[in-house]
């Protein structure tokens, strides 16, 4: 699930504060994938809000619009700048998974499915069934990519880990990489993907890492390396399944028992020019990839790094103990 194109480059100033008795701070308001993220004048990410469970709390008559990060939050933004009030409404719409009553399950969704019916079968009268089969991923539009995901997470058989202050630090991680990240309570697959992309982190490996370097590098291997579960799946579904479901959208509960199957098998990533890349990237953003290499040294991944490979290293990426403190324990313990 990502924001509207348009607006993935759109910035504007805002006010925020983290608790009703800190001091407001000026920031800058700008799209992630599926998220708002605030940042500092320096560039250094503060926090990143989830798109779809951002409330909008307050208006008032002088344009300024408040908002938290989701319901009875202590957090707050101001944001002033009309076309940025816009597009976080648009972009919350597109956030939000269709909702259909079971009596409507199986029939054709009108307006774009109509659209995908069309593609479908034009599709399969220009170049045959294997065409359809191969944009198939492409027709499943950010909404239908997010309403599968929540019935994936849904069967995994393990909880999403939530503790406030584990998931406002990790969300400073999340905002660096640009990409939505969750910790699960489980052991293992160290890393896996939803279908919409949100990368699903082991509590294992967070209580495990020695810092939030180290947790930010299995986020960025899982970028690169993490199988997507859905494409894997429309790869294996036969030709009648496969167009029934570019026609309606519908997925049965086996098809949602197979896609949790794929994501709950996700290997652990032994490739080492997977790593390397996941590595470059932690530098890219400007975050040390010395701890990472070094975890993944431990485990057997990669050669361990020798004094020529490691620098002065850069701003630590959670600079307060108590965030790394809070995203340890963001399981609760």
């Amino acid at each position: 699930m990502t924001a509207l194109e348009e607006y993935l480059r759109l910035e504007a100033p805002g006010r925020w504060r983290e608790t009703p008795q800190a001091a407001w701070r000026e920031v800058v308001v700008s799209f992630g994938h599926a998220s708002l993220v605030l940042t500092d004048f320096s560039d250094t990410a503060l926090t990143h809000w989830s798109l779809a469970a951002v409330q909008r709390v307050a208006d008032s008559d002088d344009g300024t619009v408040r908002y938290a990060p989701d319901a009875g939050a202590a957090e707050m933004l101001e944001i002033t700048d009309p076309a940025m009030v816009e597009a976080i409404a648009r972009a919350q719409r597109m956030a939000q998974p269709p909702r259909h009553s079971p009596a409507l399950r199986g029939y054709l969704r009108t307006g774009a499915w109509a659209l995908l019916i069309v593609a479908a079968v034009a599709a399969a009268a220009v170049a045959g069934y294997g065409l359809v089969r191969q944009q198939a991923p492409a027709l499943i539009s950010p909404e239908q990519a997010a309403a599968v995901s929540a019935e994936v997470e849904a069967g995994l058989g393990a909880r999403r880990c939530t503790g406030a202050p584990g998931v406002r630090a990790l969300g400073q991680i999340a905002a660096r990489l640009q990409v939505d990240v969750a910790v699960m309570d489980w052991a293992a697959p160290a890393v896996a993907e939803l279908p919409d992309g949100t990368i699903l982190l082991a509590r294992a490996e967070v209580e495990r890492a020695v810092s939030a370097e180290v947790v930010a590098g299995w986020a960025a291997l899982a970028q690169v390396a993490a199988p997507a579960p859905l494409p894997r799946w429309l790869d294996g579904l036969n030709p009648r399944t496969l167009l029934k479901f570019v026609t309606s959208g519908t997925f049965a509960p086996a098809d949602i028992e197979a896609l949790a199957g794929l994501v709950r098998a996700t290997p652990l990533p032994r490739d080492p020019d997977l790593l390397r890349i996941a590595l470059d990237g932690l530098a890219t953003r400007g975050i040390d990839p010395v701890p990472f290499r070094r975890g993944a040294a431990a485990r057997g991944l990669l050669p361990a790094p020798g004094t020529a490979d490691e620098h002065p290293p850069p701003r630590p990426l959670l600079p307060q103990d108590r965030d790394w403190v809070a995203l340890q324990n963001i399981c609760g313990g």
